[in-house]
C-alpha cells in the first residue's frame, strides 16, 4: 500500500506551496503521484489531498511513524 491521504490541509495552501512543504518534510523524489482537489469558485482546496509514494518502505518509516 503505498497511497496516503492527507487530511485537514489548511484551504490557504494551493498544490505549489503544499508540495514544497512536503518536499521540505523530507518526502522530494519519493512520490509520483499528487493529487489537491480545488474549489475553482473559492480559489482554495478542498482540505485534502492523495499522494502515492514509490515504495510502501516511504510510507511506513516516513509517514507512520
Amino acid at each position: 500500500k503505498t497511497t496516503v491521504m492527507l487530511r485537514n490541509i489548511p484551504n490557504r495552501y494551493s498544490q505549489a506551496s503544499l508540495l514544497e512543504e512536503i518536499d521540505l518534510a523530507g518526502f522530494k523524489g519519493s512520490y509520483d503521484f499528487f493529487y489537491l482537489p480545488m474549489d475553482t469558485q473559492n480559489r482554495t482546496n478542498v482540505g485534502y489531498a492523495f499522494i502515492n509514494f514509490l515504495t510502501t518502505e516511504a510510507v511506513e518509516t516516513d509517514c507512520v511513524g
